[in-house]
Formats: structure tokens, sequence, C-alpha cells
């Protein structure tokens, strides 16, 4: 079994990437309401904007699609024997990727405010998609360093057709 912790680690890494995508559908933005003292759910389309209303920010989409692109291409490794040799340097660039991917997704009320020149004047705060975004490819890239620089019994074992 210990000849697939790697793959294993890999595979789970791989999840996380998919969760980090899936959370672009949560809710993006929260607001304060201050006659219920409680923060609610801002129906505002914080990464494409609405015409003549809002504008959006584009780059904490990049934060979303880019977790989905690197769990394609770590399922992907697993079956290319070709890469074997240039796994470590494959794995740690997609880890500093999820790295700047979460700072990518926790600038998404910075941005609003910004594009809409809103300032300060609008309590707002990150949403569910945001966090648990960040939370996932943070985890997602501490767990593929670990994978990819502990060193197990044995190398990655790849699966063959």
């Amino acid at each position: 079994m210990r000849q697939y912790a790697r793959n294993i680690l890999i595979y789970l890494v791989a999840l996380l990437a998919i969760i980090a995508f899936i959370a672009l559908f949560a809710n993006s933005l929260e607001i304060y309401d201050s006659v219920r003292d409680s923060w609610v759910a801002y129906k505002v389309k914080a990464y494409l904007g609405e015409e003549n209303i809002y504008k959006g920010t584009i780059i904490p989409i990049f934060g979303f699609v880019l977790p989905l692109l690197i769990s394609v291409v770590l399922i992907v490794e697993s079956f290319k024997k070709s890469w074997s040799g240039n796994l470590k340097v494959i794995n740690t660039a997609l880890a500093i990727i999820l790295f700047l991917c979460v700072l990518c997704v926790l600038l998404t009320k910075e941005l609003f405010l910004s594009a809409n020149n809103l300032g300060e004047s609008v309590d707002i705060r990150n949403g569910a998609g945001p966090i648990v975004s960040a939370v996932s490819s943070m985890c997602g890239a501490i767990l593929l360093l670990f994978a990819t620089w502990l060193p197990f019994k044995s190398d990655i074992k790849f699966i063959d057709r």
C-alpha cells in the first residue's frame, strides 16, 4: 500500500482542486444587514458584473478555473510514464499556481469594491464561495508539496493500460 500512497495523495489534491472550482457557483459576497444584525448573501454577480449596475472583476475567476485545469493535469500525470523524470518540477509548479489561486480568490471583495468605486462605504465580506475555494486550494497545494517532496519508500507507480 505504501507504493500507492503518493498517487492517493495526488488524487486527493485533484479532488480538492475540483472542490475549489465548484465553489465558483456558491455565494461570492455577503453584506452586513444592520437591521437584523447579521450577514446576508449579497445577490450580485461579482465576477462578470451586471449591465449598467455593477462592474465585475475577471481576476478571481482565474483562481477558480485554474484548480480545475490543475486537477486534469494531475490525473493525466498518473497515466503518463514519460513525465516521470519531471514530476517534482511539474508538481512544484502546480502547487505554486494553487497558492496564487488562493490569493486571486481572496481578493474578490477588494477587487469588486475597487472596480465599482465603493471604497469602504459598503460593509462587505467574502462569501462561502471564495472561502471554500481558498481553503481547498491551500490544502491541495500543501498536500501536493507534501506528496512531491516527502521521501516515500518507492516512486509513484503509474497505471498501465
